[in-house]
This record gives C-alpha cells, sequence and structure tokens, in this order.
C-alpha cells in the first residue's frame, strides 16, 4: 500500500493532488455564485457504532441547502458502501460524487448519490 500523499494549497492540507484540484474548482463555484461557502474535511459523520465516515468537502449551496461532496479517482467498495449508508442516513443533506474520468485536463463529472439522485449530473 502507497504511503498517502499530502498536498499543501493556500494553507490547506489535502490528502491528494485530486482533492486540492477540486478544492480549486469550489473557488470557481463560488466565485460564480453557485455556492456560498465550502470547507475541507470539517466534520465527521457518525454512521454506527464504531464506523464514521468524513467527507471531503462540506459545501452550502445559494438556496441555503447544506451536503457533502467526495472526491474520488477511483473507489474501494468499503468507500462506496460508507459513501451510500450516509445519504440513506443524514437525507436532509445532499451527497455527491466527484470524479473527473478524463485525467488532469478531463471535465469533473458530480454525481448526486441517494435522494433521487440519477448518477449523472455532469458539470
Amino acid at each position: 500500500m502507497r504511503p498517502k500523499t499530502r498536498v499543501v494549497l493556500r494553507a490547506v492540507e489535502y490528502a491528494s493532488q485530486l482533492e486540492a484540484e477540486f478544492a480549486a474548482e469550489l473557488r470557481c463555484w463560488q466565485e460564480s455564485g453557485e455556492i456560498q461557502l465550502w470547507r475541507y474535511e470539517p466534520i465527521t459523520l457518525r454512521l454506527g457504532p464504531g464506523l464514521t465516515y468524513r467527507p471531503d468537502f462540506w459545501v452550502i449551496w445559494q438556496d441555503g441547502s447544506c451536503g457533502f461532496v467526495e472526491v474520488k479517482g477511483w473507489m474501494r467498495d468499503d468507500a462506496r458502501a460508507k459513501l451510500l449508508a450516509a445519504a440513506e442516513q443524514y437525507r436532509e443533506f445532499r451527497f455527491l460524487l466527484a470524479t473527473r474520468p478524463g485525467g488532469k485536463r478531463g471535465q469533473w463529472v458530480v454525481a448526486e448519490i441517494g435522494a433521487g439522485g440519477d448518477g449523472h449530473a455532469e458539470r
């Protein structure tokens, strides 16, 4: 197993380069008025006894709704299970999965998880 690579950008230490790149995307969303605010890994959700999930980003959209964005280059089964469990248990929040299939220059694909999300909300 490879050691985790940490990336520091604007005095925030991100767990990966992909997360740092998505933070830049969130800054664009904020500047365009699509979202009000975002933070990196500010909370941990409890899913059950001894089981927690820390989403990558917490976001407040312009309409005042709150939610979380998980950024993945690829996803293991246990990570997918936690994301789905969180979306089911915390229905008052939006849960999104952000990927970039085309690599560094590819367009972000953001899919809503649970609550009627069809998994095809492309950005």
